[in-house]
């Protein structure tokens, strides 16, 4: 177990929030350690983000709709779900390239990407949000794609 969940798991503890060292593991790609994070996974809205964000990921193509419901929920809260949404792009990129390891092409493209939000999305990013939105969910796309 990482000391970062062993502390999580403590302040759970401490504070009577109920949540079991598997949740914390399993959402450590999330939660990175910190308590606003942890805090803000309990929220409904963030959960019910997340469960769609997810769905839609899995697809195998772009469904409009499912990207303009997910884009209405996410500028409502646009500042707790950042966060959600990027970390969750990273989880998933970073298990493609993990996958897709010896695919020279993929895991260049992949990178590509990793640096291109890094670059481009910092906390105070001049991006329209909903450009933003656009632009990583069509590029996830198209990498799932290769």
């Amino acid at each position: 177990m990482l000391q970062d969940e062993i502390s999580l798991k403590q302040f759970c503890d401490v504070k009577n929030i109920n949540l079991t060292e598997d949740y914390l593991t399993e959402n450590n790609f999330l939660i990175n350690g910190s308590i606003h994070q942890l805090l803000s996974l309990q929220d409904e809205v963030c959960l019910d983000f997340l469960k769609k964000l997810n769905m839609f990921l899995e697809n195998n193509f772009f469904n409009i709709q499912e990207y303009e419901l997910l884009f209405d929920i996410f500028i409502k809260n646009y500042k707790k779900l950042k966060f959600v949404m990027f970390n969750t792009i990273f989880f998933k990129l970073k298990n493609l390239f993990i996958k897709n390891v010896n695919d020279l092409s993929m895991t260049k493209t992949i990178l590509n990407m990793l640096n291109f939000i890094e670059t481009n999305f910092k906390e105070n990013s001049v991006q329209f949000k909903k450009q933003e939105f656009l632009i990583v969910f069509v590029e996830f796309f198209k990498i799932k794609k290769l």
